[in-house]
Order: structure tokens, then C-alpha cells, then sequence
């Protein structure tokens, strides 16, 4: 296993096959840094009691019901964040600069239009790598927020 910090979340395995496990996530948060609701896995899908995410069985004998651990390499999370969030708009505002310099004014907005449509698709791309990773295994129980 990895010495590579990571977050931990638990869940519930519903199929296996061709080396994929379909694994049921609960977006309520999993408590085990005390932010519970406020974490950003209740964010991935709001109004759901839980998302489905696919992840590598490599290795792992697996069966639905199963529960699991699903994590994300941190450093792998942090890449997800510049590349969903920065990429996109640092080429928004590159494109725009670009355009006025060539067009002025119309110029500008079609270039953080196609800045902005050039991010998002090199982001999406770098996105279709999946990080996260597998482990049988029962979750560890949440701690309580820390006092402040």
C-alpha cells in the first residue's frame, strides 16, 4: 500500500466485473477529519444520499455488499482542483487578452470564449485519469470536530 497521504472515504460495493468494482460513495461526508456535511464529497452530489464512482478492483477479491475504502491520493486532488478550476480560467483570460490585442472588444470575448472552451476540454481530458484507489476494509469511525 502506498505511504502516500490520501482521503478515505467508505463504501459499498453493488457489481465487479472486467477488473472494475462499481462502488456506492455516501455523499453525506464521511466525519473522519470532524467537517462531516461540510466536506467536499457531500458536494458531488447534492440531493443524493450516495454517488457511484468506478474504481480498479486490481487485486482485490471482491463481491457486491462488499464494503470498501475508496481513496484519492491527496496530491492527486490538488492536480484535480488546479486542473478543473485554473487551467480553465488562466486560458479564459489568456484568450481574452489575445483577442482584444487582435480584434478589440469582439475580439476579447470570442477569445475567453475559446480560452474558456480550450480549458475546459484540456481539463476534462487530464480529468479522465481516474487516481482513485481500493481497499477492503471498514472505514474508520468519524472523529468529533475539534473544538476551536
Amino acid at each position: 500500500m502506498d505511504s502516500e497521504p490520501a482521503i478515505a472515504h467508505g463504501g459499498i460495493v453493488r457489481s465487479v466485473s472486467g477488473g472494475r468494482a462499481v462502488v456506492a460513495v455516501a455523499t453525506g461526508g464521511c466525519g473522519g477529519c470532524g467537517r462531516r456535511a461540510g466536506c467536499g464529497i457531500a458536494k458531488l452530489a447534492p440531493g443524493r444520499e450516495e454517488t457511484l464512482v468506478s474504481v480498479a478492483a486490481a487485486g482485490l477479491t471482491l463481491a457486491p455488499g462488499m464494503e470498501v475504502i475508496v481513496e484519492v491520493p491527496a496530491a492527486s486532488l490538488l492536480r484535480a482542483a488546479v486542473a478543473g478550476y485554473l487551467l480553465p480560467a488562466l486560458l479564459l483570460l489568456a484568450g481574452a487578452v489575445a483577442g482584444h490585442a487582435a480584434a478589440g472588444d469582439a475580439g476579447a470575448a470570442g477569445g475567453a470564449l475559446a480560452g474558456l472552451a480550450a480549458g475546459l476540454s484540456v481539463s476534462r481530458r487530464l480529468g479522465a485519469r481516474n487516481p482513485l484507489r481500493l481497499r477492503a476494509g471498514t472505514p474508520p469511525a468519524p472523529r468529533e470536530p475539534e473544538s476551536r
